[in-house]
């Protein structure tokens, strides 16, 4: 019954269940005047049967209407707390299912045999940051922004359902097994978001995060909760950047699990279990492979291959992250010099440069040294910074830069785009290359002034003397938008993912894009 009560009181506005409710009294006291009239006839001696049948019909409604009046005065109670919950996490007023409610709707969009369904918590990162920023009213802005973006999106309530907690966020749970289907409606969700706020302008820097789980016929509705509530707080970690984590036991580490990492991270670097991978940077004037970007991954003994986002932060942290920066300059300097005895085609490899690691003052000697000892051109290497890092301390940054190209190495700005520099601090830092972020590559296709800012940093990189790559193109189309707007080279999944060793030198040797080059020089001459 309680259940029951959720649902009809969030199903419709308080002011509406307050009308339904005048309109029912309204029946009430109009039949109980009919009932008064008619038994007063009786009394006056009037006893023809159609009266006593019209009196006995009336009383019968009458005591339908009383039972449905007090439920109905439940259901506005349930409907006025609700409410009043609702006005503590929402400026403006709003009527959305609770968790209760959402309970039923589950079980109900869940009670066929083989049914599927996949339900997403949506949360956001820093929260707490941000209630410190904006007070209060944060939080009810970003509430009032999700339940707009959600409340537009959500066209077919056969299919689909959301829900607000105050304790555990947003739901929204859609009925179907399809994943990937849902995890770009996620995404396409997300971004909607971010436009209100953007539109409003009070909140513009805010990230959600979603956690999911697949649920399946007989899975309580509770363990679907947790599970997804898991997936979003392991999501909201600073270990991971995926704006979607589906659950996984197996993806999920324990604490536990997830502390060894830092302490098994220094036998992983003396034991050379990290290694060097390398995508692909493509010339778009030239149409060749020129350079590449170093990038390490950790082959775990028992865990498999892992993504620096799954331990970078344990090296961070523990300052193993100075090792890690030495180790992969140090492999992809070996690997130059084994390219260069068998006679393989040596690009140039762009190497990360952390923070930390540019404080270290040996920094410098190491990679002088490193390079003599393995018989390095500095041309065939390029270092790469973080934006960020170019924003917070830009005077030492281009101190750094200057001693780097004094060493004949070209360096390069990493992520430029993603919210942290002026475009002034660029022509106080000599840099050789500007990468632009994939966020901006992402919408080239959908959105014109996305078009038009990648265009607008193209320009500024061309005007101070740098050479622009467009990081994170995927498809044809954005190939051939991000080439018409005059960037000079592609780093992205279109033409490659991050390769090993021996894959990348086999892919530079045979590949699809250079042979359309070579079979049109044929063709010509």
């Amino acid at each position: 019954m309680k259940r029951l009560l959720n649902l009809l009181a969030c199903r419709f506005s308080y002011k509406t269940h307050q009308r339904n409710m005048y309109i029912l009294c309204g029946f009430l006291g109009s039949n109980s005047i009919a009932s008064c009239v008619l038994f007063a006839i009786m009394l006056g001696g009037f006893n023809k049967p159609g009266i006593v049948i019209s009196l006995f019909v009336v009383f019968i409604v009458n005591l339908f209407l009383i039972g449905a009046a007090l439920f109905y005065q439940a259901v506005l109670s349930s409907s006025r707390t609700d409410r009043d919950s609702a006005n503590e996490n929402f400026n403006e007023e709003v009527y959305v299912y609770n968790e209760q409610a959402m309970k039923v709707i589950y079980g109900h969009m869940m009670r066929r045999r083989r049914s599927e369904g996949l339900l997403a918590i949506l949360d956001v990162k820093d929260l707490a940051k941000l209630r410190n920023i904006y007070g209060q009213k944060g939080p009810r802005i970003i509430n009032d922004s999700i339940y707009k973006a959600i409340h537009e999106f959500v066209i077919d309530e056969k299919t689909y359902a959301y829900a607000f907690s105050p304790m555990k966020g947003w739901f929204l749970f859609k009925k179907g097994g399809v994943e990937s289907d849902f995890i770009e409606e996620l995404r396409d969700l997300c971004l909607r978001i971010n436009r209100i706020l953007e539109e409003d302008g009070t909140m513009p820097d805010v990230t959600i995060l979603c956690g999911v789980y697949h649920a399946h016929k007989g899975d309580a509705f509770e363990d679907v909760v947790n599970k997804a509530s898991t997936a979003a707080t392991f999501n909201l970690s600073s270990r991971i950047t995926s704006d979607v984590i589906v659950y996984s036991e197996e993806f999920m580490m324990d604490s536990e699990g997830e502390r060894s990492l830092s302490s098994e991270l220094g036998n992983a670097i003396n034991e050379e279990q990290l290694q060097i991978f390398y995508q692909p940077k493509f010339d778009l004037h030239d149409d060749i492979f020129f350079g590449a970007e170093a990038l390490v991954r950790w082959n775990h003994p028992s865990r498999g291959l892992l993504p620096p986002s799954l331990f970078i932060p344990f090296a961070e942290q523990s300052g193993r992250i100075i090792e890690v920066d030495k180790y992969v300059f140090e492999q992809v300097c070996k690997n130059m010099k084994k390219w260069k005895a068998e006679g393989k085609r040596i690009p140039k490899v762009s190497i990360n440069l952390s923070r930390k690691t540019a404080l270290a003052p040996d920094i410098l000697s190491f990679y002088r040294q490193t390079m003599e000892q393995y018989e390095i051109d500095p041309k065939w290497i390029e270092i790469e910074l973080t934006e960020s890092m170019a924003a917070q301390d830009a005077v030492f940054v281009s101190a750094m830069i200057r001693k780097i190209k004094a060493m004949d190495l070209d360096t390069s700005i990493d992520d430029f785009g993603m919210g942290y520099s002026a475009f002034s601090s660029l022509k106080k830092i000599p840099f050789d290359t500007l990468k632009i972020d994939k966020s901006f590559i992402d919408e080239v296709e959908l959105d014109q002034k996305s078009r038009d800012l990648v265009r607008c940093i193209n320009d500024i990189g061309h005007s101070l003397g740098m050479r622009t790559i467009a990081e994170g193109v995927e498809t044809e189309n954005q190939m051939k938008i991000v080439k018409e707007l005059g960037i000079d080279s592609i780093q992205g999944f279109y033409y490659s993912k991050p390769l090993g060793e021996f894959e990348f030198q086999r892919f530079l040797n045979n590949n699809t894009f250079e042979k359309k080059k070579t079979a049109a020089k044929e063709e010509a001459k």
